[in-house]
């Protein structure tokens, strides 16, 4: 079986994991929400500020592979939790509508960075578990190093549109 392939699958596989433990955190933020006091000043992040706060989030998470995966749940059931409450917040303070519109143009790519990172972050525990004779460590940390890189890129691009396109709405 191609290597490639094999750890495409997998990644597959990981991050439904992913995505289902943020799924889970962000309905009991939100479900949480009254019991937090949450700011609802506009902040004044400058675009590096938000990218940097995004990268190391992402960067923590893919390290975290190396804690089979602990980390990552960790951080994705903080991050998650606080996500729903404050998404439940603004939603009962400015309305349904401008809460979508402060949320999807950098969600639509932030979100899914934190899932592919969380999802390589399960990456070795799944490997473990599945006894993969095929595993190779140096496709392992290759495949580590390009999901960095697109990890990052999706990062600057949310950025980029919450600093210059969100905070402004």
């Amino acid at each position: 079986m191609n290597i490639q392939k094999l750890f495409k699958k997998e990644l597959f596989i990981c991050g439904i994991i992913s995505i289902i433990i943020g799924g889970i955190a962000f309905y009991i933020g939100w479900g949480f929400s009254s019991t937090f006091s949450i700011d609802a000043q506009k902040p004044n992040y400058s675009v590096l500020d938000i990218f940097l706060n995004n990268e190391k989030v992402s960067l923590l998470i893919i390290i975290g592979v190396f804690s089979l995966g602990l980390i990552d749940i960790a951080l994705l059931i903080y991050n998650f939790f606080i996500f729903g409450a404050s998404i439940h917040f603004y939603a009962d303070e400015f309305g349904i509508k401008n809460m979508l519109l402060k949320i999807l143009p950098h969600g639509i790519v932030e979100i899914p960075s934190i899932f592919l990172a969380s999802a390589f972050g399960f990456l070795l525990l799944y490997q473990l578990v599945k006894k993969n004779s095929n595993f190779r460590w140096k496709d392992f940390i290759f495949q580590g190093v390009e999901i960095m890189v697109i990890t990052g890129i999706l990062n600057f691009i949310a950025a980029f549109i919450e600093g210059t396109v969100s905070m402004n709405l």
